[in-house]
């Protein structure tokens, strides 16, 4: 029997390491090493300012998307990358942990997803179905161009839930989750045209209270332990808070769903951070 090393070409390695749509969404958490950190002489600590802020600010340009903040409860730094390969969000990883000799940043949790869509979310013929659930003639005017205009912004959605941007908003929330598998309320027993039905309605009662929220769906179903991962920025923290409260509430968050921890933090630059610490 021949052996094998498990190494290949680079063509076979950017193909493992890419997608047939859609991004790698990586949320990581890192801790800085205050003590650390303080316990470097001033040119020490500036060298290391610097080697962190260059890697972060040259993998923005690297990465499709890339923002960082501040935890707001247990001071950690949290990442969040997107790119359809995971090679350079994985090299910028590698990168910080390796910041002043890795001794100085240390590497926290990490959730993987992808911004792979449900494609019954933008389905033309489950719109239709709604539509005649709620007595519009399949034959009306109304009907044609309820279709036509969601056809016409079928593909501007799918872009933005596929290749999304990063919102202005400061405040920045992480929620993991799965969606219960035994009992009455057990999500994947439910037929999937109603599963759709209950996605679709709990998202539209989440989101139309709160415009200055914007929130992100991932999905990490065997990537990771969770089923997906919802990030939600906002422009203040009560913001998240009004949105958690409406979300929570729905039908789909309330009967079906276990939450991971939460961890929230206010977007900041890897210069503004090292600065609130002193360490600049």
């Amino acid at each position: 029997m021949t052996a094998t090393t498990g190494v290949s070409g680079g063509g076979d390695l950017a193909t493992a390491a890419g997608l047939r749509s859609g991004w790698h969404v990586v949320h990581a958490w890192f801790d800085l090493s205050i003590g650390r950190w303080r316990g470097l002489s001033a040119e020490q600590r500036r060298q290391a300012a610097e080697q962190f802020i260059v890697i972060i600010e040259s993998s923005g340009r690297a990465v499709q998307r890339l923002v960082t903040w501040l935890g707001r409860t247990d001071g950690m730094i949290g990442i969040l990358a997107m790119d359809s390969s995971l090679l350079p969000i994985e090299r910028v990883r590698c990168q910080l942990r390796a910041v002043g000799g890795g001794e100085l940043v240390a590497a926290g949790p990490v959730l993987l997803s992808t911004t792979s869509v449900d494609d019954r979310l933008f389905s033309t013929e489950n719109l239709g179905s709604r539509l005649v659930r709620q007595g519009v003639d399949p034959s009306s005017d109304r009907f044609a161009r309820e279709v036509a205009e969601f056809e016409r912004r079928r593909t501007e959605k799918l872009a933005a839930a596929t290749q999304p941007a990063i919102p202005s908003s400061r405040n920045v929330a992480v929620v993991p989750f799965t969606c219960r598998r035994d009992g009455p309320d057990n999500w994947f027993a439910l037929p999937e045209e109603r599963r759709a039905q209950i996605m679709v309605a709990s998202l539209r009662v989440a989101g139309k209270p709160h415009p200055d929220v914007t929130q992100l769906f991932t999905l990490a179903r065997g990537l990771c332990s969770y089923d997906s991962v919802l990030t939600v920025w906002g422009e203040r923290a009560d913001d998240l808070t009004a949105y958690f409260s409406s979300v929570m509430a729905t039908e789909y968050f309330a009967r079906y769903v276990n939450l991971g921890p939460i961890s929230s933090g206010i977007v900041m630059s890897p210069r503004e951070i090292l600065d609130l610490y002193g360490l600049v």
